[in-house]
């Protein structure tokens, strides 16, 4: 019997809709109602109810429009359909006329008048940007304090999970990198080097590759290009994990390389000079 338990809760999961219930079938044979959390924006905008008939139905909150709420055959996309047209939905997007926008230019002061139209996809970038800058955990997208304050801020925006922004974190990564690389392919300047290791409390090694460089514009960059475990601090390792490094981002013109003062940067430097200068990295 408490198999047959198991089983009926793990096919109600596995089957779930935006219902707000869902039976299981106890030890005893009786009936259990178990409350789960709406999944569906459109529940925020619509009253379950259950007419004279038993058939579920959703009244929208802002006019006298009801529908079938059969949502394990039907799901909600007549819901939001209709909140789309709702002549009194307060949260409809506007498309007869365009909004303008005060956007600051630089960091002089001044600002420039430009319309707005709000984009679900440009707002779900402009948020893992956030989570970056400010180094964030991805979970910070599903804190209820968040989630109160943009759906305050915007309500039209579809709020993200931790696994949607970790992806989207690591759409940014491939996407800056390759706009590196294409930097350094096309400028064909040489770049300066620092590093940097130390050992975990794990006793696990790293090195940090740093590249500086100055733009067409005479603008100073730092990028860090690679942060990686190494075998050990070796002279032969360093050498060895930076100079994959720069293979992995085709970089071959090296004007400086910057360390501290440790005697095994001295075979570091070295052994790296050498397979720059015979073309020879590896």
């Amino acid at each position: 019997m408490v198999n047959k338990v198991q089983a009926l809760v793990k096919c109600g999961e596995s089957g779930a809709s935006n219902d707000s219930t869902t039976n299981v079938e106890s030890e005893f044979g009786s009936k259990k109602r178990k409350t789960t959390k709406e999944r569906s924006v459109a529940w925020r905008h619509f009253s379950k109810f259950t007419d004279d008939e038993g058939v579920k139905r959703a009244k929208c909150k802002y006019c006298p429009e009801e529908y079938v709420a059969n949502t394990k055959n039907s799901g909600t996309s007549n819901l939001l359909s209709h909140l789309l047209k709702c002549p009194n939905n307060p949260h409809k997007p506007e498309t007869s006329q365009t909004k303008l926008d005060f956007q600051p230019k630089g960091q002089t002061g001044d600002v420039s008048l430009i319309p707005w139209k709000f984009y679900q996809e440009a707002c779900r970038r402009a948020l893992a940007r956030m989570i970056i800058i400010d180094e964030q955990p991805f979970i910070f997208v599903e804190k209820d304090g968040f989630r109160d304050f943009v759906r305050a801020l915007q309500p039209l925006f579809h709020i993200p999970s931790r696994t949607t922004m970790t992806r989207d974190c690591f759409e940014i990564y491939h996407d800056e990198r390759l706009s590196l690389k294409s930097i350094f392919k096309e400028s064909k300047q040489r770049i300066c080097i620092t590093t940097d290791t130390w050992t975990s409390i794990q006793r696990i090694n790293y090195m940090c590759v740093t590249a500086h460089y100055i733009d067409k514009n005479w603008n100073l960059h730092k990028k860090i290009l690679n942060f990686c475990p190494i075998t050990s601090h070796k002279g032969q390792d360093l050498a060895s994990g930076v100079a994959k490094c720069l293979l992995k981002w085709g970089v071959d013109k090296v004007f400086t390389v910057t360390v501290d003062n440790a005697s095994s940067n001295d075979v570091m430097v070295k052994e790296l000079s050498k397979q720059l200068l015979d073309g020879t990295l590896t």
